[in-house]
């Protein structure tokens, strides 16, 4: 399990979907043009933000799940 970690933090894992995003009253709407799971294209899916910062973004998916999201430049 050490190794895992030591990996996960030295290689940023690659983006797997990409799209616009909307961001309304403390919900954030991603609508996904491309991905490489191929049923989540063209989709929407709705993110309550729990925190934000100019680093990475904190959330919680619509089936409840928190997550985080680390900005890509």
């Amino acid at each position: 399990m050490n190794e895992l970690r030591l990996f996960q933090k030295a290689f940023v894992q690659t983006p797997i979907s990409s799209g616009t995003w909307t961001l309304k009253n403390g919900q954030l709407m991603l609508h996904i043009t491309a991905s490489i799971y191929p049923d989540r294209v063209n989709h929407k899916f709705p993110f309550a933000i729990r925190s934000i910062s100019e680093k990475d973004f904190l959330f919680v998916d619509y089936m409840g799940r928190v997550g985080q999201a680390t900005r890509v430049r």
